[in-house]
């Protein structure tokens, strides 16, 4: 008998393991109720107030599908999950036409968009990596240039390697512009001297940041910050305390200055030689923050949440101080070339915002529903590119009438530079391509 009471306490434990499935298989359906309650009923509200229009497009026509087969269906539904599925039919209805009537309302502002068609059939991006120069590639690596005598996109050399990059730079001293791009082991360089490319070994991975100063080049690539030596011969890997999520030079102050942050915020004022730690208090401290800089040394660090996003302003020589944020999902903050001061930020939906007091108060600007991952300063224009997948995409362009530019307070190109827009144009580095976009005013 004793040889068999082990098989006994076993079979019986495993009948009240098979009664606990059971009974949970019994209650699967309250699970399906939570289910619908969470995801149905919450996600497509989130979705209209992140302005996030394909999500909630896609959520409320699921939500209605599956309402209107269970309500047409002959089952026998208790009344207050009747009450439920009713008010979801009602609220996806809602929030659909809503999604809708935004997507096809004219946009906000005097935003206009550009009339090129390649624009809307891909992703855009741009920058401004020098104040005279204005650059918009596509996500298939088509390189566009702003013809500022011509008022007109001109097509750039075409570029000997695809690349869907993030961040561009220009090298003054050698008359570089250089592409960072998203997984590969080199830069591409365009050599304006004898108008050709070449390639730049770099680590392999997403190059995030690019900056110049003097004879060095910085690349923040997959976290970590890189130097290159002064021969451009090997980089060098730098230690920034942890992992790096954004760096910011400044090139055109008396003393050149970097600044970065991540897992710890440091700057430095000798081109990367010596770093500080400028990390701020547990309370304003925010790990993983994207950096910027202004010309006059004002640091920003700014990020994304779910719920709320952040932002830390900090003038030179001055402790960092939190400011509100008027929307939660930050993906891109510029500052105005002539006064730190002035500020605008592009969000994923939520539209773009701009500030005059460095961030305490903002002025919204329109285009709700523009994934917004670039923005750009240019001839007293704001441009932003849009990263939407299918609807509004395209460049768009807002003139600053009440923000006045001063030619003679911008940073300028030293004589012996020969760029396209300093010298005439050359035949064999752009050609005339697309319809021009509204021309600014005078």
């Amino acid at each position: 008998m004793n040889t068999h009471r082990p098989v006994l306490i076993k079979q019986r434990s495993e009948s009240k393991l098979l009664r606990v499935i059971f009974r949970l298989v019994d209650g699967f359906e309250w699970l399906q109720v939570y289910v619908i309650l969470l995801f149905l009923l919450v996600f497509p509200l989130w979705s209209f107030y992140q302005r996030m229009d394909f999500g909630a497009i896609i959520t409320c026509c699921l939500g209605l599908i599956l309402n209107w087969l269970i309500l047409s269906g002959d089952g026998k539904w208790p009344k207050l999950r009747l009450y439920l599925l009713r008010f979801m039919y009602i609220e996806h209805s809602a929030i659909l036409l809503f999604t809708v009537f935004y997507i096809v309302k004219p946009l906000q502002g005097e935003w206009k968009k550009d009339s090129y068609h390649l624009f809307q059939k891909t992703v855009v991006k741009v920058f401004t990596p020098r104040p005279d120069l204005l650059f918009a590639w596509t996500e298939k690596g088509e390189i566009f240039q702003w013809n500022l005598q011509e008022e007109r996109w001109d097509a750039f050399s075409k570029s000997p390697l695809r690349f869907s990059g993030w961040a561009v730079a220009y090298d003054p001293l050698r008359d570089w512009m250089l592409f960072g791009l998203h997984d590969s082991d080199r830069l591409n360089v365009y050599q304006y001297q004898n108008n050709k490319w070449k390639g730049l070994l770099c680590p392999k991975g997403q190059v995030r940041d690019l900056v110049v100063q003097g004879e060095h080049l910085f690349a923040l690539i997959h976290n970590r910050v890189y130097k290159q030596s002064a021969g451009m011969k090997e980089w060098i890997t730098l230690d920034c305390g942890g992992y790096c999520s954004g760096i910011a030079g400044n090139n055109f102050t008396k003393k050149p200055y970097l600044f970065a942050t991540g897992q710890r915020w440091i700057e430095s004022d000798d081109r990367g030689r010596r770093w500080r730690d400028i990390t701020p208090s547990q309370e304003l401290f925010v790990s993983g923050a994207r950096a910027a800089l202004g010309n006059q040394g004002t640091r920003y660090a700014y990020s994304s949440g779910f719920f709320q996003g952040h932002l830390l302003v900090a003038p030179p020589r001055q402790p960092f101080r939190r400011h509100p944020t008027p929307a939660s999902d930050i993906r891109t903050l510029i500052v105005h070339p002539e006064n730190d001061q002035t500020i605008w930020i592009g969000t994923w939906g939520q539209g773009v915002y701009a500030s005059k007091n460095a961030g305490k108060t903002w002025r919204y600007l329109g285009l709700r529903g523009v994934e917004v991952r670039h923005l750009a300063y240019f001839e007293d224009a704001l441009y932003a590119s849009s990263s939407n997948l299918t609807f509004n995409r395209g460049l768009y362009r807002l003139p600053l009438l009440s923000a006045s530019t001063n030619p003679s307070t911008l940073p300028h190109v030293a004589p012996h530079q020969i760029t396209p827009l300093t010298d005439p144009l050359r035949s064999d580095t752009l050609r005339k391509i697309g319809t021009p976009p509204p021309k600014r005013r005078p």
